[in-house]
Order: structure tokens, then sequence, then C-alpha cells
């Protein structure tokens, strides 16, 4: 370092100054030195020194003005020229002088009483403005760097002035050698002066960044300071709506099981009812196509009906008209009763029913109760009692054989679909609040009422069946008679 090169001159001067004093020593002077103190040492330095290959060379303009700078100092101290006689110097001025410079030397080294020096300081206040650039590198890489190449600009302005003081050592002479080290002594203060100047220019480089990271902190504090009290708001409510929705969940779970199994039996009745409308609708397609199938054997029926009507009233026009009503009553009732006779046989060829039976006798029964009043009274006129019985024989038929109009049929279809689309609707209620326990038993009233409507349904449907029936023996009993 150059503060070093500083000491290894002072001591090599104060080493010339005891050889002086001492009258002169036959041993070469730079045996006194150190090793590291040797020129060939101070030479091998320089050449590894990275920084001291910057040095201006002698011949260079900054020496030449080092030099002109050295010879101002030196004829302030108004030391003669080097023609001129000198005055002798005593012994004890040139040991004063040695105690002087080595107390200067010791002047130099730190206050604490270390082993550092002034070196050491320097080197201390570059590598703390080393790190106070490596941590403020990225709030303020640009000044940082700017400084930085001040101080080596300074450092190389340093190594500069040591070599100058190095050449104006080697000039030097006992009596030019206090105003040196005085004007060493004022440089060295100078430049603690400018290193400590640089030390507090970094640190309050770094305090304006540390305080403008504490005023950025301090507003991002508030701003989170903001952003916690609204977080703080909306977890409150939420808390409530958790607490309301707890309660509700204790509701809900204080018997799932029971819950869980109406829900399964409502499925298995749903279930069930869907199926029994599936085979209600298949009944109903089987009857409307047997209905079908019979319209035109039931409008055959109504027809023949008619003409039997007209029959009947032209047959009681005739008889009350003619005076052989009698006899023509006569043959009507032989015939009648021929076909009764026929109309016995055909019952029991294919196996009638018992009420078929019953209607024969009944009707054989009013044949002979007309006979017989033929018989007793020939003159009067036609039996209207018989003649009434007839008809009301007729209507009785009539009545026994009502019509299934396209209507009945609209209507039970109309209460299929709207059963359906209830169970639908049920179904999605189901879904929907099958949490609900009541709802749930609300729900099961309702299937029990429409499981009721159902079956009022398929009585309604039986019976539209068993009419079908009885009309389709009906028309087998008239068609099989011959006499329609």
């Amino acid at each position: 370092m150059t503060e070093t090169n500083i000491e290894q001159n002072l001591e090599e001067a104060a080493t010339e100054l005891k050889r002086k004093i001492t009258g002169g020593s036959s041993k070469p002077a730079e045996n006194t030195l150190k090793p590291q103190d040797k020129p060939e040492s101070r030479q091998a330095q320089t050449d590894t020194d990275p920084e001291n290959t910057q040095r201006p060379p002698e011949d260079s303009e900054e020496f030449t003005d080092a030099e002109a700078q050295l010879t101002d100092t030196q004829g302030s101290s108004e030391v003669p020229p080097s023609g001129a006689a000198r005055e002798p110097v005593s012994g004890d001025d040139l040991e004063k002088e040695t105690d002087k410079l080595e107390r200067m030397v010791e002047d130099m080294e730190p206050s604490t009483g270390g082993d550092g020096t002034l070196s050491d300081r320097v080197e201390e206040a570059l590598n703390k403005a080393e790190e106070n650039r490596e941590r403020m590198q990225e709030m303020s890489q640009g000044d940082l760097e700017n400084e930085l190449e001040e101080l080596k600009a300074e450092n190389r302005r340093l190594e500069s002035q040591v070599q100058e003081t190095r050449q104006r050592l080697d000039e030097a002479t006992p009596d030019n050698l206090e105003g040196e080290v005085e004007d060493l002594r004022e440089k060295n203060q100078r430049l603690e002066r400018e290193v400590y100047e640089a030390r507090e220019r970094l640190d309050d480089m770094a305090s304006d960044s540390v305080e403008s990271d504490v005023e950025e902190l301090r507003n991002e504090n508030q701003q989170l300071e903001v952003e916690l009290d609204e977080i703080r708001e909306a977890l409150s409510q939420v808390e409530g709506e958790n607490d309301v929705l707890a309660s509700g969940l204790e509701r809900l779970t204080e018997s799932p099981q029971d819950v869980t199994v109406r829900l399964s039996e409502t499925d298995t009745d749903i279930e069930d009812v869907e199926s029994h409308l599936e085979s209600v609708d298949d009944r109903i397609d089987d009857v409307s196509e047997e209905v079908e199938e019979h319209d035109q054997e039931i409008e055959s029926l109504h027809e023949k009906r008619r003409e039997l009507a007209e029959r009947l009233e032209s047959l009681a026009h005739r008889v009350q008209d003619n005076e052989d009503g009698q006899k023509h009553l006569a043959q009507k009732l032989g015939s009648l009763s021929k076909e009764i006779d026929r109309y016995e046989s055909r019952l029991y060829e294919e196996d009638a029913p018992q009420h078929m039976h019953n209607e024969k006798d009944r009707m054989r029964e009013v044949l002979s109760d007309v006979s017989e009043a033929a018989q007793s009274e020939p003159a009067q006129g036609p039996a209207e009692p018989e003649q009434e019985e007839i008809e009301q024989e007729l209507s009785a038929f009539q009545d026994q054989s009502p019509e299934v109009t396209e209507d009945d049929l609209k209507q039970l279809f109309e209460l299929v679909e709207e059963n359906s689309e209830r169970l639908d609707q049920l179904s999605q209620q189901i879904q929907e609040q099958s949490s609900n326990e009541q709802d749930l038993s609300a729900v099961n009233q309702e299937i029990a009422g429409l499981r009721g409507r159902t079956q009022q349904n398929e009585r309604e449907i039986q019976r539209i069946l068993d009419t079908v029936e009885e009309l389709s023996e009906i028309l087998k009993t008239e068609l099989k008679s011959g006499g329609l």
C-alpha cells in the first residue's frame, strides 16, 4: 500500500541520519534496512502491485509538477542551494531530528495503540465503502458506482503523491527533511479528512436510502392495516353466516338415519306407483284397442235395437187396427217360442253362463204369460200389459248396455296424465327438499293421496272393462239369437 511505502521511506531516512551521526559506516545503507525495505523488495512490491503499474514515470507531466511543488516547499524552508556551503550540523541536532522523525512515524499509527497503521485505516474505510456499495446496490447502484470510481481516482492520486514523495525523500537532506515530514503530515491529515468525508457520504447515502425504505414500509404497513380491518369485518360476517349454517346443519343432522330410511321408502313408493301407472297405461291401451275393435259391433247392435223398437211399434199399431191381431199375436208368440227354443239349444251348445239361462227362462215365462192372456181373452184387443212388459224388457236391456263414449276415455287418459305429471313434480320436490323432515311428511301425505286417487282410477278402469265385457256378452247373445 502507499502508506506502507511512506513509512518505509521515513524509516530509510531515519537510518540514513543515524548512519551520518555515527560518522559514517563502511556498511552500505541498504544493509541497515529490513529485508522488505530494500530497494529490490520495494521494486518487487511495485511490480506485483497492480495499482502501482499506473504510477506516472519520472519524465511525465505529473512528475514535473510534483518536482516543482517539492522545489517550492524546499524554498519555503529556506534550504540553501546545493552549491552553497552548508552550516555544520552537530550530533545533538541530528539526534533530535532522528527522534523527531521516529515520533512522526509513531504518530502516523492509529490512536488506539495497536499494530494497525494509516494504510490499515484507509483499507478499512475502503472495505467498508465496498460493503456499503454491495449492501445498497439495489437501491442506489449508480451513485455507489460513481463514488467507487471517485475513490479509485483518489487512490491513484495518492499513489502518485507517494511516488513523488519517494523521489523527494531520495533527494532529501537533513536540512529539508523536517519540512518534507511536515508536508507529509499535512497531506496525511488531509487524506484522513477526505477518507472521513467519503465515509460520511457513504453513511449519509445509506441512511437516506434506509429512511426512504422505512417511509415506504410505513406506508405499506398503513395500507396493510386498512386491508386487515376490512378482512376482519369480512371474517366477522362469514363467521355469522357460518353460525347460521352450522345451526341448520345441526337440525338436519339430528336424525340422518331416519331421513335416509324415509327417503329410501319414498323412492320405493314412487317406483311402485310408477310401475303401477305403467301397468295402468298398458291396460288402458288394451282397452282402447278392444273398444276400437268393438265399435262397429256396438254400432250394429244399436241399429238392431232401433229396428226392434220400430218393429214393436209397428206391431202395436197393427194389433190395435187389425181384428186378426190375436191370431197374429199367437203366431208371433209361437215364433218367439221357437226362437227361445233355438236360443236355449245354442246356449247349451256354447256352454253359456247361468245369467243368460236365467234371462232365457224369464223370457219364456213372459211368453207363457202372454200366451195365456191371449187365450183367456180372445175377443179383447191386443194385450197391452204384455207389450208394456216387452218394452220394459227392451228398456232394461238398453239400461244394461250403457255406451262407453270417447269423452269417457279422454277423461280417463287426462286423469292418468295428471297423475303422472304430479308424480314428476313430487319426485323433484323430494330431491330438492329431501333434507327437510316436514316437507318429507307432506310428500308422504301427497303420495298417500295420489295412491288413493290411483286406486280410484283403477276402479274406474275396472268398471269400464266390466261394462265392455257385458256389452260384448250381450252383443254375442244378440248375434246368436238371429232375430235381430
